[in-house]
């Protein structure tokens, strides 16, 4: 939601009733840096609901660096990105890349979770394509180092199949994951 979800846009969700909100994508790398736009976009302003920031990259510790300071901004809710399939996120590794390589997607889940106090949470895709689903994989494999649910997009991210066509196939994916009671994925 890139460009969509900003301050702004935020504040009227809110003022309509949203439970929580969430920022645009972030790179973690150029939050830890405090880039001026980077900075802007995470901003959580105040007398919102509950409020999540996301984070995309592919460094364990820029992402842990990211992670903290969405915290001391104020995020109620840290939210990795392996979901986005777009060019310029997956060309260099992020996003739904991450879904090529499970031991780096677990090394960031795991830094994140030590370099903050918040909740953590996971939007991934069921594979990087048909050919390799490995959501349920990389559920187990979070929940195995004591988390406890990870929810999955219902398309790979090669697929430019629309979600509610694929929604059979998240069920699938949902029902090989031990979690499957929810679609929330809190670390």
């Amino acid at each position: 939601m890139t460009g969509i979800t900003d301050l702004p846009f935020r504040r009227v969700a809110s003022a309509l009733g949203a439970p929580y909100v969430a920022t645009e994508m972030v790179a973690a790398a150029e939050l830890a840096r405090a880039r001026p736009d980077v900075v802007r976009r995470a901003a959580v302003g105040e007398g919102l609901p509950l409020t999540v920031i996301q984070l995309v990259g592919r460094d364990p510790g820029r992402m842990a660096e990211g992670a903290a300071m969405a915290e001391r901004a104020g995020a109620d809710i840290i939210d990795l990105n392996y979901g986005c399939p777009a060019k310029e996120v997956t060309g260099v590794a992020s996003g739904s890349a991450l879904m090529r390589d499970l031991d780096l997607a677990c090394d960031i889940i795991q830094a994140v979770v030590k370099a903050t106090t918040r909740p953590v949470t996971v939007k991934m895709r069921l594979g990087w394509d048909d050919a390799s689903r490995n959501a349920p994989e990389l559920a187990r494999r979070a929940e195995a180092s004591g988390f406890r649910r990870s929810p999955s997009t219902a398309a790979p991210a090669s697929s430019s199949t629309p979600a509610r066509r694929t929604g059979a196939l998240w069920a699938r994916s949902r029902r090989r994951s031990p979690s499957r009671s929810s679609s929330t994925a809190t670390y």
